[in-house]
């Protein structure tokens, strides 16, 4: 986090991206081991 110093997993670009407030369905099921 750039306001606190807190760590933060995941991938974040200097600037937002195209994607909006679209949504990806997932299926946990397919994740399942």
């Amino acid at each position: 986090c750039q306001r606190c110093g807190a760590r933060c997993a995941g991938v974040f670009e200097p600037r937002p991206g195209t994607w909006g407030p679209r949504r990806q369905p997932v299926r946990l099921q397919n994740f399942h081991q």
